[in-house]
């Protein structure tokens, strides 16, 4: 066989054919004749070492996001590259456990290296998410059950198909999506190291020994890294554990508690550190049965999932696969992407401002039913910029009690401020078509006002529909000086540092809307974000809470009211033996005995602690797509049946080719399916 990389099949499929520009790398794409130039600019170094760097591109057109890592060339580095193309060949037929590779380049300013192009985590990886985090705890048990279980996925995968990572450690483990709904992908393996032998990261350069199983480390230089086996990675992982739990590597380098010790005497297991943190016995036993000397005796990945401390949090690949669909409705947010929320009364128009800037169009209603029940996050483009706009229901929607509403909007703001996830700013959508301020609007702006408190910098009061007032403006900009002047409507607001602008339904008037808050104050920490996250009262001891604790108690007084007044009436009905009387009061009696049961099941639902109203958002939205991925499943399992029969079939032969055209007409069934879950999924909720 030719030396050269280019030499070789498997390389060219991976290869990226590119031009270069200053700050610039263009992908060229051919189709025929045809030919398609992506321009993928220089944003930021993300990471820099011996082994080259590692640096942001964004295709500015789409807002897409790469990572590309140049590692310089060195001699003999034919078979290793082959090698680790070939495992990501196969590795990246599970995208959902594994970071996706999407090609490699050489590019003409570096001609002594090559550029790798792989997906681009936001949020980093573990070891960025808890050493950033604002308490510098570590990682509760029940995150790292769910972490841990991810990882073995992965593992299972990877040794199943004979690699062994070998350089398993929290930089190498990167973070898709963050708590409550971990999605955690292997990523690292091998590039860099078969390259030149530096530890490397997409985000961080450290050293992994901490991470090493002994048998590597007691074999040194001349340790034929060939021989490794899948347990080197269990070893690591048990380090990682542990690492998550306590903030600390388990064997340090000096003292009484160094790998070397543990060697010559087992019982020396760091137990302090997990006793401090109050670890379970139960985690305490998935560790001693990871940091294990003798390699044939620890844990495997298939055994490790099947560990007692795992119970609850037992997923095979195919449920990840799941999971991950879900969370397309939470998208993969960087803490640079602008986020604003758009709220207002129902058909005030926040869908509709939404879809001049959204990637994806949202359903718009046309009626007095709100379309938005939940609060959903749309990823949109301004200015070739990339930013999200949050859709949210209002406080008088037809068939869903303000209560419902302020428990979605409480958990979601909560949830925002304890993920450190700033808003750049609020909209608060008001048609300019009402002839005055009065019921719902009124009521809206109260509750909306309640929700914000009295630091009102970077909110937006925006009056829509103009439209409906052209044949008169002079009304619509009365009605616009009424707001403004009013304290009680939004003049108190003004004077608290909201400013009113307008929106004349088009998109360069939302573009204008966007760039005018980006360009000005963020908001400061609302006041239900305070009271419930950082003081930990229940939502009905929230500003917004009692404000509806009290509408809810004047409706109880006034049903219980004219409950007595029917009982007074239907007790008259039955003295004149008038049936028809009768049967008219009671069908009103159940009327209002069903509103009255409503405000007493809301009075107690405002009761809910933050931990507890997250957990009844969560388990209602859980079952949503049961059926659908039921069939997706039996799509999946029958796909991965087929290829293993191909695999196993031989290369020539009519048998085969019959195979291969049912196995691609099942690919476009999967196909479809995924489209018909995608075009449901809404994308409500955070990327945490």
């Amino acid at each position: 066989m030719a030396t050269g990389l280019s030499d070789s099949d498997l390389v060219e499929i991976y290869r990226i054919e590119s031009e270069f520009e200053a700050g610039k790398t263009i992908e060229i794409k051919r189709d025929g004749d045809t030919e398609e130039r992506i321009v993928w600019s220089w944003v930021e170094e993300l990471g820099y070492g011996a082994y080259g760097e590692v640096w942001l591109e964004k295709d500015l057109s789409t807002g897409k996001a790469r990572a590309v890592k140049r590692v310089r060339k060195r001699n003999k580095m034919d078979v290793g590259y082959k090698k680790e193309l070939s495992a990501l060949r196969i590795l990246s037929k599970h995208p959902i456990c594994f970071v996706d590779f999407y090609g490699y380049f050489e590019h003409s300013y570096h001609p002594n290296s090559f550029c790798f192009a792989m997906e681009y985590f936001p949020l980093g990886d573990l070891y960025n998410v808890f050493r950033e985090g604002t308490t510098g705890a570590p990682c509760t048990e029940e995150d790292a059950k769910e972490i841990t279980n991810q990882i073995l996925c992965g593992l299972r995968i990877m040794h199943g198909k004979g690699f062994a990572h070998r350089d398993l450690k929290p930089q190498n483990i990167f973070v898709t999506q963050r708590h409550p709904f971990w999605w955690i992908k292997l990523g690292d393996f091998g590039i860099s190291k078969q390259v030149l032998d530096e530890e490397t990261a997409l985000r961080t350069i450290v050293g992994t020994q901490n991470y090493l199983a002994p048998e590597v480390i007691q074999a040194g230089e001349d340790y034929n890294i060939e021989s490794y086996t899948n347990a080197v990675d269990m070893w690591s992982l048990g380090c990682v554990v542990y690492w998550l739990l306590t903030k600390s590597i388990p064997f340090s380098n000096r003292g009484v508690l160094t790998l070397a010790n543990f060697v010559r005497d087992a019982s020396l297991f760091p137990m302090e550190k997990l006793q401090q943190n109050n670890v379970t016995a139960e985690c305490i036993s998935f560790l001693k049965q990871l940091l294990v000397i003798q390699p044939s005796k620890r844990m495997t990945a298939v055994s490790a999932q099947e560990h007692i401390w795992l119970e609850g949090a037992r997923l095979s690949v195919s449920q990840i696969e799941e999971y991950a669909m879900s969370t397309k409705r939470r998208p993969n947010i960087s803490p640079t992407d602008p986020i604003i929320a758009v709220m207002g009364v129902t058909g005030s128009g926040k869908s509709t401002f939404i879809n001049h800037l959204a990637l994806e169009k949202l359903q718009i209603g046309h009626e007095l039913r709100s379309v938005t029940r939940s609060v959903e996050m749309h990823e949109c483009m301004y200015d070739n910029k990339r930013l999200f706009l949050v859709d949210t229901p209002g406080f008088d929607d037809t068939d869903y009690s303000d209560t419902d509403v302020l428990r979605e909007l409480a958990a979601w703001l909560a949830e925002a401020h304890s993920q450190e996830i700033k808003l750049s700013g609020i909209i608060y959508l008001h048609r300019i078509s009402d002839t005055r301020m009065q019921g719902s609007s009124l009521r809206n702006l109260r509750l909306f006002r309640h929700l914000c408190g009295k630091d009102l910098n970077g909110i937006s009061l925006v009056t829509t529909m103009w439209d409906r007032v052209s044949e008169y403006p002079d009304q619509g900009e009365r009605r616009e000086e009424s707001l403004i002047s009013t304290r009680e409507f939004w003049g108190g607001m003004i004077e608290l540092g909201a400013i009113a602008l307008r929106h004349d339904g088009s998109r360069t008037s939302a573009e204008n809307i966007v760039r005018r808050i980006l360009a000005g104050q963020r908001p400061g920490t609302l006041q239900i974000q305070q009271e419930m996250v950082a003081e930990g009262v229940s939502l009905a001891d929230t500003s917004a809470g009692q404000a509806i604790s009290e509408d809810l108690r004047r409706a109880k007084e006034r049903y219980e009211a004219e409950l007595n007044l029917l009982a007074e009436d239907m007790a008259q009905a039955i003295l004149d033996k008038d049936t028809t009387m009768y049967e008219m009061i009671e069908q009103e009696q159940k009327s209002l005995e069903a509103r009255f049961a409503n405000t007493q099941r809301a009075e107690a639902e405002l009761g809910t602690s933050r931990a507890a109203l997250q957990r009844q958002l969560d388990a209602r939205w859980a079952g949503k797509w049961e059926r659908l991925l039921a069939v997706m499943r039996e799509t999946e399992v029958k796909l991965v049946q087929d290829e293993l029969m191909l695999q196993q079939a031989q290369p020539v032969g009519q048998s085969q080719q019959n195979l291969l055209h049912a196995l691609e007409l099942q690919r476009q069934t999967k196909l479809e399916l995924d489209g018909k879950a995608e075009s449901h999924l809404s994308s409500s909720c955070l990327v945490m």
